[in-house]
């Protein structure tokens, strides 16, 4: 064959700069490109960013403003009737009926709100966890007990159920049950906890019987590994986007439940900044009629935050969807 024949018949040599344009994608990667083309779930958590932010630099706000939360300006009420002053330059949000500075108070009320609902949801989600877990992986007798005490607790009017058991705990400082529910955040974190964590154990449960029956649990159990290393080694694992997108969306809920509460009088006390709380105080003897900003701003800040919340929740289960292309 000719010299000429044989270096046309050779095969070119890839560019190294080509060899690097095609790059495997990792999952992580995967759902942020998703989760970046969601602009509204984008826009929910800007929101989240902004409000945990205010929460956080809650007492660095009051000193700048030389307003405390519980500090009493009786400058600001006016001396014929007593009624509160709206919004002004040092007031932003204006006073409540005893002269606290409102935005200061809706600052403190979101560290109260994000902590009860995240708090109380952590808790619920790990009893849910755990015995939906072991209800999916075992089955049988065991599954059928928990189950039915699943769908008991799915079936307990909850508010019902929450108000009678607050009245109770908030009755004496000691509270309840050997004084581990007191009066305040943690009754409220402990009855979200008691109540909620049903929603997921079912949530778990299936996914639990439809994993137990792939390749890789009938591996485990192959080479030896015991219930426990299978449930939470290996199937646990396998539920971290339900679970992640069950708690976004059930925080939200938890937060607005906190509130009905604290606006009943039944949650945190008065002296806590509270956004049912400050709700409620507007409420008393028809104050919002006069003063409208005690209950717009706190009623803002709640409908963002919940908002905010099932936007990012919404958009994330749509991003953990492997359904959905890339």
């Amino acid at each position: 064959m000719a010299r000429s024949e044989l270096a046309q018949t050779q095969v070119p040599i890839r560019p190294p700069e080509a060899e690097g344009q095609v790059q495997a994608r990792s999952q992580r990667h995967l759902i942020w490109v998703r989760l970046r083309r969601d602009k509204a779930a984008l826009a929910g958590g800007v929101i989240l960013v902004v409000i945990v932010l205010l929460a956080i630099f809650a007492p660095l706000l009051s000193k700048l403003t030389g307003h405390g939360p519980n500090q009493l300006f009786q400058s600001m009420l006016t001396s014929s009737l007593g009624l509160p002053k709206g919004p002004n330059s040092h007031f932003w949000f204006g006073v409540d009926q005893v002269g606290r500075d409102v935005f200061v108070r809706v600052a403190y009320g979101a560290r109260t709100s994000l902590m009860i609902a995240i708090v109380g949801t952590f808790f619920a989600s790990i009893v849910g966890i755990i015995l939906g877990v072991i209800a999916g992986f075992y089955g049988g007798r065991v599954d059928s007990v928990l189950a039915r005490l699943i769908d008991i607790f799915l079936s307990l009017p909850l508010i019902v159920f929450a108000i009678g058991i607050a009245s109770v705990c908030s009755a004496t400082a000691t509270g309840c049950f050997w004084g581990i529910l007191r009066p305040g955040i943690s009754l409220v974190v402990g009855i979200i906890a008691l109540f909620t964590w049903a929603y997921l154990a079912r949530i778990v449960r299936g996914q639990v019987l439809s994993l137990r029956r792939q390749e890789f649990c009938s591996a485990s159990v192959a080479i030896g590994a015991g219930d426990f290393r299978i449930m939470f080694g290996e199937l646990l694992p396998n539920l971290v986007a339900p679970i992640l997108v069950f708690s976004t969306l059930t925080i939200p809920s938890n937060i607005l439940f906190a509130a009905d509460l604290s606006f009943l009088g039944l949650g945190v006390p008065q002296s806590t900044p509270d956004w049912g709380r400050m709700l409620a105080d507007a409420t008393s003897g028809g104050m919002f009629t006069y003063a409208w900003w005690m209950m717009l701003f706190p009623g803002v800040f709640i409908v963002l935050t919940t908002l905010a919340f099932n936007l990012l929740g919404d958009g994330l289960a749509d991003a953990m969807d492997s359904r959905e292309n890339a």
